[in-house]
Protein backbone atom coordinates (compact mmCIF):
# COMPACT_ATOMS: atom_id res chain seq x y z
CA UNK A 1 0.00 0.00 0.00
CA UNK A 2 1.30 3.47 -0.91
CA UNK A 3 1.09 5.97 1.46
CA UNK A 4 -0.67 9.29 0.44
CA UNK A 5 -2.67 11.96 1.81
CA UNK A 6 -3.61 15.47 0.80
CA UNK A 7 -2.42 19.08 2.15
CA UNK A 8 -3.98 22.40 2.02
CA UNK A 9 -1.58 24.91 2.37
CA UNK A 10 -2.52 29.02 3.21
CA UNK A 11 -2.94 29.55 -0.54
CA UNK A 12 -5.78 27.09 -0.42
CA UNK A 13 -3.59 24.85 -2.81
CA UNK A 14 -3.66 21.19 -2.67
CA UNK A 15 -0.62 19.19 -3.23
CA UNK A 16 -1.35 15.14 -3.24
CA UNK A 17 1.71 13.72 -1.37
CA UNK A 18 3.01 9.90 -2.04
CA UNK A 19 5.53 8.36 0.30
CA UNK A 20 6.78 5.78 -1.87
CA UNK A 21 7.65 8.47 -5.24
CA UNK A 22 6.80 11.44 -3.90
CA UNK A 23 4.77 12.41 -6.67
CA UNK A 24 3.39 16.15 -6.36
CA UNK A 25 0.59 17.58 -8.10
CA UNK A 26 -0.94 21.02 -8.00
CA UNK A 27 -4.42 21.29 -8.10
CA UNK A 28 -5.11 24.57 -8.78
CA UNK A 29 -9.40 24.01 -9.59
CA UNK A 30 -11.28 24.25 -6.52
CA UNK A 31 -14.49 23.21 -7.42
CA UNK A 32 -13.48 19.79 -7.69
CA UNK A 33 -16.39 18.54 -5.02
CA UNK A 34 -15.36 14.80 -5.30
CA UNK A 35 -12.10 13.10 -4.86
CA UNK A 36 -11.55 10.53 -6.59
CA UNK A 37 -9.26 7.22 -5.06
CA UNK A 38 -6.16 6.52 -6.74
CA UNK A 39 -5.45 2.65 -6.60
CA UNK A 40 -8.54 2.05 -4.45
CA UNK A 41 -7.04 4.62 -1.50
CA UNK A 42 -8.92 6.83 -0.36
CA UNK A 43 -6.38 9.68 0.88
CA UNK A 44 -6.34 10.12 4.26
CA UNK A 45 -10.17 8.62 5.11
CA UNK A 46 -10.28 4.77 4.70
CA UNK A 47 -11.04 2.36 2.42
CA UNK A 48 -14.80 3.08 2.08
CA UNK A 49 -15.14 5.57 4.65
CA UNK A 50 -17.56 8.49 4.10
CA UNK A 51 -15.73 11.83 4.19
CA UNK A 52 -14.18 12.75 7.63
CA UNK A 53 -14.60 9.28 9.44
CA UNK A 54 -11.27 7.64 9.70
CA UNK A 55 -10.42 4.41 11.03
CA UNK A 56 -7.54 2.76 12.74
CA UNK A 57 -4.56 2.47 10.33
CA UNK A 58 -5.66 5.32 7.98
CA UNK A 59 -3.22 7.78 7.07
CA UNK A 60 -4.40 11.33 7.92
CA UNK A 61 -2.94 14.71 7.69
CA UNK A 62 -1.74 16.78 10.28
CA UNK A 63 -3.28 20.47 9.02
CA UNK A 64 -1.73 22.20 11.57
CA UNK A 65 2.10 20.23 10.88
CA UNK A 66 4.46 23.51 10.36
CA UNK A 67 3.85 25.33 12.92
CA UNK A 68 2.78 22.70 15.81
CA UNK A 69 5.50 22.17 18.60
CA UNK A 70 5.39 18.31 18.62
CA UNK A 71 5.80 17.74 15.06
CA UNK A 72 8.88 20.57 14.89
CA UNK A 73 9.99 18.50 18.05
CA UNK A 74 9.80 14.79 15.86
CA UNK A 75 11.31 16.40 12.58
CA UNK A 76 14.15 18.02 14.56
CA UNK A 77 15.22 14.97 16.91
CA UNK A 78 14.98 13.32 12.80
CA UNK A 79 17.23 15.06 11.31
CA UNK A 80 19.91 15.02 14.84
CA UNK A 81 19.48 10.94 14.54
CA UNK A 82 19.65 10.62 10.93
CA UNK A 83 22.75 12.56 11.94
CA UNK A 84 24.39 10.78 14.19
CA UNK A 85 23.57 7.04 12.48
CA UNK A 86 25.03 8.35 9.11
CA UNK A 87 27.63 10.83 10.17
CA UNK A 88 26.44 14.11 8.53
CA UNK A 89 26.02 17.72 9.39
CA UNK A 90 22.36 18.86 8.38
CA UNK A 91 20.44 21.34 9.99
CA UNK A 92 16.56 21.25 10.59
CA UNK A 93 15.16 24.13 8.85
CA UNK A 94 11.40 24.00 8.83
CA UNK A 95 8.48 21.51 8.32
CA UNK A 96 6.61 21.57 4.85
CA UNK A 97 3.87 18.88 5.91
CA UNK A 98 3.14 15.91 8.04
CA UNK A 99 0.74 13.09 8.37
CA UNK A 100 0.48 10.15 11.15
CA UNK A 101 -0.89 6.87 11.07
CA UNK A 102 -2.19 4.66 14.66
CA UNK A 103 0.08 1.33 14.02
CA UNK A 104 1.13 -0.03 17.87
CA UNK A 105 1.85 3.74 18.77
CA UNK A 106 2.15 6.35 16.46
CA UNK A 107 4.27 6.44 12.31
CA UNK A 108 4.64 10.32 11.71
CA UNK A 109 5.28 10.61 8.08
CA UNK A 110 7.15 14.22 8.00
CA UNK A 111 8.32 16.34 5.00
CA UNK A 112 10.60 18.85 6.29
CA UNK A 113 13.66 21.29 4.40
CA UNK A 114 17.05 21.04 5.75
CA UNK A 115 20.64 22.49 4.99
CA UNK A 116 23.18 20.31 4.05
CA UNK A 117 26.28 22.92 3.70
CA UNK A 118 24.97 25.74 1.88
CA UNK A 119 22.35 23.69 -0.16
CA UNK A 120 18.77 23.63 1.31
CA UNK A 121 17.31 20.17 0.17
CA UNK A 122 13.63 18.77 1.13
CA UNK A 123 13.56 15.34 3.03
CA UNK A 124 11.31 12.68 4.29
CA UNK A 125 11.40 11.06 8.00
CA UNK A 126 9.03 8.45 8.74
CA UNK A 127 9.35 8.26 12.87
CA UNK A 128 7.78 5.34 14.59
CA UNK A 129 6.15 6.71 18.47
CA UNK A 130 5.70 3.82 21.02
CA UNK A 131 4.15 6.11 24.18
CA UNK A 132 3.58 2.95 26.21
CA UNK A 133 7.31 2.37 26.26
CA UNK A 134 8.64 6.48 25.86
CA UNK A 135 10.52 5.49 22.90
CA UNK A 136 10.93 6.89 19.12
CA UNK A 137 12.52 4.83 16.35
CA UNK A 138 13.34 6.73 13.15
CA UNK A 139 12.37 4.11 10.32
CA UNK A 140 12.99 6.20 7.52
CA UNK A 141 15.08 9.28 6.48
CA UNK A 142 15.48 9.87 2.87
CA UNK A 143 16.15 13.00 0.87
CA UNK A 144 13.72 13.74 -2.03
CA UNK A 145 15.05 16.95 -3.81
CA UNK A 146 16.91 20.34 -3.63
CA UNK A 147 14.51 23.07 -2.97
CA UNK A 148 13.72 25.18 -5.92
Amino acid sequence: MVAAFLFINSNSSIYLYNFKEYTQFLITRMDVQVITPIGGIKLGLGNNSPIGETKPGDITPIPDAPCNPKIIDLAHWAVDEYNKENKTSLKFKNVICAAKQEVSGTMYYITLEAVNGCLIGVYEAKVWVQPCSNSKKLVEFKHIRPCA
